[in-house]
């Protein structure tokens, strides 16, 4: 009887955040296809990041690069390895290299849409944002990676056809020789 009733708790818990997200951010699809057998397990993790791709995104887009970067998940030469530079100074860094990359007339101008999926287990988003660069806007799809430090966070953007300056001032990857 407790076990059932544990269960229900924790899918009406769920449940409730999905209705909190879908009510608060009608643009979002959070965690697409998250309620089939296998995955739902992987559900939380999905809403956590979907959260935080959007609060990143309207940070982005409204320049609040300070803000943006509480959800961003750094790194300096690989993912997996724990970044040697203290997280203050990360954080620094990549707000430095965003406002220097929108002084020079590139940045998220608009976000239109966030959309969070499972694959493997892991969360990974398609957000569709319109870009500004040097007096001309145009709309386009990023790739979306996550990765878990104290949380879900953006790890890494992907425009299509590759990375471009955009994609890597506003990942995680703070490259000590390049950011300075």
């Amino acid at each position: 009887m407790k076990r059932r009733l544990l269960i229900a708790s924790g899918i009406a818990g769920v449940l409730l955040v999905v209705v909190a997200i879908a009510v608060a951010s009608p643009n979002i699809t959070a965690c697409k296809g998250v309620f089939s057998r296998t995955s739902f397990v992987f559900a939380p993790a999905c809403y956590q990041a979907a959260g935080a791709a959007r609060a990143y995104y309207r940070h982005l887009a409204a320049g609040a690069f300070v803000d943006a970067a509480r959800y961003v998940a750094y790194y300096e030469t690989f993912s997996d390895v724990a970044p040697t530079t203290p997280p203050a100074q990360l954080r620094q860094q990549w707000v430095q290299r965003v406002s220097a990359l929108q002084a020079q007339g590139t940045y998220v101008a608009q976000i239109h849409s966030v959309e969070v999926m499972l694959e493997d287990g892991y969360p990974v988003g398609v957000a569709t944002v319109t870009i500004h660069q040097q007096g001309q806007e145009w709309t386009i799809t990023q790739h979306i990676h996550f990765m878990d430090v104290e949380g879900w966070k953006v790890q890494a953007v992907v425009s299509p056809g590759g990375e471009t300056a955009l994609d890597y001032a506003v990942s995680g990857h703070i490259d000590p020789h390049l950011d300075q």
